[in-house]
This record gives C-alpha cells, structure tokens and sequence, in this order.
C-alpha cells in the first residue's frame, strides 16, 4: 500500500461556518497537533480579495500574523485562492494576484490550491504557470464533480496535461457520490491524466469515509478532511476518523490521532455545539438532489421551515440553478410551495377577522437573547404602559401574561405549541391547515399572508420573507397599532443575516411616513435601519 499525503483543510473550509474567525492561540495548537498528528498538508485558508464585510484572518492568510507556523515544518502549508476572484475580463488578474501573492521563497506557503467551476477551467494553464514562476506546488480543484459530466472532465484533463500541475483534485461539493461514483470518477481520471490525483469529500450522506478509501483503492494519492469534519454545509470527511482508519487499515504507525483531542475537547466540541455543521435531513436532502448546500443553510436558519417543506422547496428549484446558488430562485420555489392549496388530508384553519386592537400601544416580544436578560424590566413595562403584548413564536419569557396573541408562522413550531399547551392564549398564524394529528386547535386563526414586497391590502397581507417577526409587526400595523414596540428584535453579529430584516424595515418605512405609526426597538437591536431607544428611558 503506497503512503498517500493527508490535507488538513479545517481553517479553510470551516470558515464559511464563522467568516474565518478562528481564534489564532487555538489555531496555533492546531497547527502543533496537525504537525504531530503526521498530516502532510495543511490549509490555513484563502488569500482573497473579498473585503465586502468583515471576515476574519484565515480568509487572507496574511503571512506576517502567521509566521509562527515556520517553526513546526513536519507539514507543508497550503493556501486556496477561488479562480474567480482573480479573472478579469478573459484572463487572469496578475496584478492582483501580486498583491496577495509572495514569491514561494518569502512565503511561509509551499503549496496553493486554485479552486475553479469547469467553465474557468481554460484559464488554469495561466494560472499554473503564474504560481510555478513564483516557486509554488499547484493544486487544480475541480468543483461540484457531481454536477460535471465525463466529457466535460476529460475536457478539463486534456487542457492540464503536461501544463505541470502537481495534483489534480475532483470535489464532491454537495456531497452526492456513492461509492460506486467515486470509483468511476477515479478511473475515467486515472484513465486520461498522468499525474496525481486528490479528492475532497462532503459528507452529505454520511458517506465521505467509505467514499476516502474507494478514492484510495483507485489510485488517489491525496485526501482531504478536517477536524471534526467541519466544513461548509454538513462538512467534510472527518480527520480523526479518517486518521483512526487509516493507521489500522494500512498499517500506517506515524499516525498519531490522538495528538488532536485536546483541540478537539477544548475548541471544536464548542464550536460545533455553536454552529451545528454535520449531517442533518435538511443536508442529505441537498446531496441526494446534488445541489448547492447554500439553499440548505438558509432554508434552516432558525427552524422556519418543516423538513417537509424543505424538501419540497428544493424539489421546486430548477435543475439549472441548483449547481451554484440563486437568491432569486430560492425565493421562486419558497413562495410557490407556501402559496399551495390546502390539501385534502388536512384542516383548515379558521380565517381571522381583522379587528381593530383597543390599545393602540402594542408591545411585541420576539425571541432574541436580550428578552431573557431583560425579562423583569419588560414584565414592569407591560404592566406599567398597559400595552397590547404581542409574541412573536412562543419566548417563554411573558407566559405570565394570559391577555396576549402569540403569532406563529411556522407550521412545525405552531403544532409542538398546540400539542404542549391544551390552554393558550389567541394564536394567529399564517398556515393554512393543521394536519392530522393536532387535536388541540382552539382559539387559533389564519391570516391569509404573500411573499413580495410590504403591502396591507385587506385582510391579507405580503411580507418580503417567511419571517415571524415580520409578520408580527404587519399584523400590528393592519390592526391600527400606533405605536409598535420591539423586544427581543436583536439581529445577528454577521452583517450578510441582518438583510432580510433590514430591507424589511426599509420597505415598511413610506408606510409608518404616511399613517403616522412609530416603531421602536426597546431592547439592544443591531438593526440600522430600525429606531431605537431604551426601555428605561419609557418607564
């Protein structure tokens, strides 16, 4: 069994969890555990003229601020540029590259991996070239393998043979291979190109470690995983497992697996437990349809959607959009699917009969961490300013009051609240059925409610975004709410979540302009493009 070489790529590919803000102290023990692990490679990140928000120091890879990476050598160390980024017009952008780019004798860098689409795939001789001038090893990697067919491969083999690539990698970006790919894929490269070979494996459909040692039995001669697999989507082939193995199955005694726990036990169990990567429905979903694992992260940010109507949404999305992703055609699928006719099996809800609310002061609780932190002063509030109280899902923190309307888009999280509490206050919801197994459907009404731009027509009304807080704050103002506090509306750290809700708040502002109706966040919100001020200041 020859001795194939290892590629740690956890500072690369995890970034798109946490924006490539890995603490540097942590990754510095990285760095020493991967060293003495006996992984041949490792992957510290991007060199990436992408500065449109922040992003942390793995998408740049300043050389200065990891220099101390020249003191453990037993690797090498790679870094990944996205073709991309650096193409202008029909040709590479070398000036740009020099920028980003040192020659290989001043960089603390051996290798670089030049991550490209097929369709990019003609320019690699440039880029190859470009990177061998400077003194560099080069890595193709050949994205979205499952998307791309035979003859488009041995295409993108015919323009790299002989151009003096080091390795040629096929990814397998939306984690779809089965085995039986993954054998093919390698003896159709194996068959049409003479260098080495490397595979990069999603685990989608917790195949990524069969799929490694298939890779291995046909030839491949590189491996690529990280820690705890993470990784974009469900992640990666998971190194420690990996590393395990492959020391017992090859005999390969310099592994030292157990070099990694103490990362493992002291960072990447937290960060896992704070971002959630690895398998999932929603993520097998994506490998099984072969499309882009972007769709899936958003569609399960928060829990919005039932697994159910993930997969339909999904299913919706056209065959042609699925290899890259489309905002447009996510929005496209989601409204089709929600806008469907009830059907047979379930029941509907009864429709709401817009009322105009006695309190024209309306208080509306929604579930960010600051409600808990200020859970007694709002109670205070509530009684204080005898506000109407609306909440938005079900926070826990004002079950205390019973004359209140809970608002619950979410047709997973309005039947677990039916199902929990025989008891409730009014509930309003946007769904248009219970199914068949809620029993305890009393006192809730439907408002009839659209995707698209901001609009009170009657007794429905249009939302840009299947979002509980939106509707909450449309109900508010469609039943003569004149002002409209909000609690718990405190929006994420990353600027790239808060769009949706920022664009809503600026969409709603000609609206509030014209009816005269004042909307305030109470509580601590990140939101620009939404008035503030403090609770303590209104008591």
């Amino acid at each position: 069994m020859k001795k194939i070489k290892i590629l740690d790529c956890t500072l690369r590919d995890g970034g798109f969890y946490n924006n490539w803000d890995f603490d540097l102290a942590e990754s510095k023990k990285l760095v020493i555990a991967l060293n003495k692990a006996g992984v041949d490679l490792i992957e510290l990140g991007y060199k990436s003229p992408n500065s449109n928000q922040f992003y942390g120091l793995f998408k740049y890879c300043n050389e200065d601020l990891l220099s101390f990476v020249r003191e453990y050598n037993t690797s090498e160390y790679a870094f990944m540029i996205d073709a991309k980024e650096f193409i202008k017009g029909n040709a590479i952008d070398v000036e740009l590259l020099d920028a980003f780019v040192l020659d290989q004798d001043e960089s603390i860098f051996s290798w670089v991996r030049i991550a490209s689409r097929a369709v990019h795939a003609p320019l690699a001789p440039d880029f190859i070239r470009y990177f061998k001038e400077k003194g560099y090893k080069v890595c193709f990697n050949l994205m979205g393998g499952s998307m791309v067919t035979d003859e488009e491969i041995v295409e993108v083999l015919n323009i790299l043979e002989g151009k003096g690539l080091d390795v040629f990698y096929i990814a397998d970006s939306y984690g779809s291979f089965y085995p039986n790919d993954v054998r093919q894929k390698m003896q159709l490269i194996k068959a049409n190109y003479e260098g080495q070979t490397g595979v990069h494996l999603h685990d989608n459909q917790g195949l990524a470690y069969a799929n490694a040692i298939i890779a291995i039995e046909e030839g491949a001669d590189v491996v690529d995983a990280t820690i705890m697999g993470m990784g974009r989507g469900a992640g990666n082939l998971i190194l420690e497992q990996f590393l395990l193995g492959y020391r017992e199955k090859y005999n390969a005694n310099y592994i030292e697996p157990d070099e990694l726990l103490p990362s493992i036990n002291n960072y990447f169990k937290p960060l896992k437990e704070q971002h959630n990567w690895g398998f999932n429905y929603t993520y097998m979903l994506s490998g099984i349809n072969n499309i882009h694992q972007s769709y899936c992260q958003l569609l399960s940010q928060e829990n919005r959607f039932t697994m159910s109507q993930v997969s339909e949404i999904l299913s919706e999305i056209p065959v042609e959009k699925r290899a890259g992703f489309s905002a447009e055609a996510l929005e496209t699928s989601v409204k089709k699917i929600l806008e469907r006719a009830v059907p047979s099996n379930g029941r509907a809800i009864p429709a709401y009969t817009k009322n105009d609310l006695t309190v024209k002061e309306v208080l509306i609780v929604a579930g960010g961490p600051s409600v808990k932190r200020f859970s007694d002063v709002i109670h205070h509030f509530i009684k204080d300013r005898k506000v109407q109280l609306l909440e938005c899902n079900h926070t826990k923190v004002v079950d205390a009051f019973e004359d209140r309307t809970l608002l619950i888009l979410n047709k997973l999280k309005l039947e677990d609240y039916l199902e929990q509490h025989k008891n409730h206050p009014m509930v309003i919801t946007g769904e248009a059925n219970f199914s068949g197994e809620t029993t305890n459907d009393k006192n809730v009404f439907r408002i009839p409610f659209s995707l698209g731009e901001f609009n009170l027509d009657g007794e429905e009304v249009s939302i840009p975004d299947y979002d509980a807080g939106m509707f909450s704050i449309a109900y508010a103002m469609n039943n003569g709410a004149q002002k409209i506090y909000l609690a718990g509306f405190d929006g994420f750290e990353e600027e790239e979540k808060n769009k949706r809700m920022e664009h809503f708040f600026q969409s709603i502002q000609t609206y509030i302009n014209e009816s005269g109706i004042e909307i305030q966040a109470i509580t601590p919100s990140r939101y620009k493009n939404l008035a503030q001020t403090s609770i303590y200041a209104l008591l």
